[in-house]
């Protein structure tokens, strides 16, 4: 299932697609460095609903559920800060291009993740998330390098596979395996390497 996240049309018309490209170059590098990237990868390419698009893992079950286990919390995190990515990465690259809009369908994704994977109090969320914005934040900064890559080469393409993205942080930055979380980056547990 695509995810419909990024940079909202609402009847709206951009000036630039360059923030656009860093949003969505900012979703589909973490979500390559947290295992959720798919094939399809990730686009620009305006539709009726978004001004571009990442293609993820979604995780959960057939019927939408996913366990209430450590190990769903863990995947639960890596879906909020992928919905948070576009935005912290489209604010380090151009602050005064953000709009609240352009949030709101990462930010409902985000908070349905957190829903999902624990029931806590409205203080407990409140720090939650503000833990995992942090976290994305660092991440982003991380991993600002590639994002720039990807964005630079979906300005031109408008289109890239998950393969694609792969090749483009190769081509610059060396192997794509170092892109995968480790326990002693972000406080996460580590995860298998990408084939």
């Amino acid at each position: 299932m695509a995810r419909r996240a990024s940079v909202k049309v609402g009847g709206r018309k951009a000036r630039n697609e360059t923030p656009v490209a860093y949003h969505e170059a900012g979703h589909a590098v973490i979500a390559l460095r947290l295992g959720l990237l798919r094939k399809k990868g990730v686009s620009i390419v305006p539709n009726d609903h978004s001004r571009g698009r990442v293609h993820s893992r979604r995780g959960r079950g057939e019927d939408g559920s996913i366990s209430n286990s450590g190990q769903a919390q863990l995947l639960g995190e890596r879906h909020v800060m992928l919905c948070m990515a576009g935005i912290e990465a489209q604010r380090r690259h151009a602050p005064r291009s953000v709009r609240s809009w352009h949030f709101e369908n990462d930010r409902d994704q985000a908070i349905d993740w957190l829903g999902t994977v624990c029931e806590i109090s409205s203080d407990q969320f409140a720090a939650y998330w503000k833990l995992l914005q942090i976290r994305t934040r660092d991440m982003v900064q991380a991993h600002w390098k590639r994002i720039e890559a990807v964005a630079a080469r979906l300005l031109v393409s408008k289109t890239l596979t998950g393969e694609q993205i792969r090749e483009v942080i190769q081509e610059s930055y060396g192997s794509p395996r170092l892109m995968n979380p480790s326990l002693a980056e972000h406080g996460q547990l580590a995860t298998r390497p990408h084939p």
